[in-house]
């Protein structure tokens, strides 16, 4: 399962449906990644409680992933979920790396080499 950004605003509500897709999927141990607005799901469904994730830093700055473990704005991958602080969107506005790509390719090659 692949959670996009989205370029959502961080004061919308959250609508109950992804937050059980993320869920269920990481209670069927599924891959799943995220990025930015993504990763504020993952972390609102209870799936970053104790792991490690990325993040852009002005945006982790605002404890909006409590329970995670910031491990900087690059791609970071703890077991089968995987993580991207900066997306399309937040490049344009920090002038940093979009880690789309990269974390495409890595989620690519973690579902290639798992049964």
């Amino acid at each position: 399962v692949m959670f996009p950004c989205m370029a959502a605003d961080f004061a919308s509500p959250y609508y109950p449906e992804p937050l059980r897709v993320a869920q269920k999927a990481a209670a069927l141990k599924k891959p799943i990644a995220a990025q930015v607005h993504g990763i504020f799901t993952l972390s609102i469904a209870g799936v970053l409680d104790g792991k490690q994730y990325a993040l852009v830093s002005e945006l982790n700055e605002a404890g909006l992933v409590p329970n995670g473990i910031y491990k900087g704005e690059g791609i970071v991958q703890d077991g089968n979920i995987f993580t991207s602080g900066i997306c399309p969107f937040m490049a344009r506005e920090t002038g940093k790396p979009d880690g789309t790509k990269e974390l495409t390719q890595k989620f690519i090659d973690y579902l290639k080499s798992t049964p």
